[in-house]
């Protein structure tokens, strides 16, 4: 299932937003909105990482990839 804020994101013509957090897709698009001002960048990753705890260190990389690959937002449910 699509991540509810994803979905937004995919089907608004507004860029700005909701991002959950735990949704990589999510917290991909927040840090990526910040550009490219990177004390704000960092301050969306610190509170991340905050508010996820040990699951942080689980979902980072996956965060850095699609960062990497710009993929931005969750592909829809087919």
């Amino acid at each position: 299932m699509s991540c509810q804020a994803c979905h937004r994101a995919r089907t608004s013509p507004h860029k700005g937003g909701a991002y959950r957090i735990g949704c990589p897709y999510c917290m991909a698009r927040l840090i990526a909105s910040a550009r490219p001002v990177k004390r704000l960048q960092e301050g969306h990753i610190a509170a991340c990482q905050r508010q996820l705890g040990d699951e942080w260190t689980r979902l980072w990389p996956r965060v850095q990839q699609l960062l990497r690959d710009n993929r931005l937002v969750e592909e829809a449910d087919v």
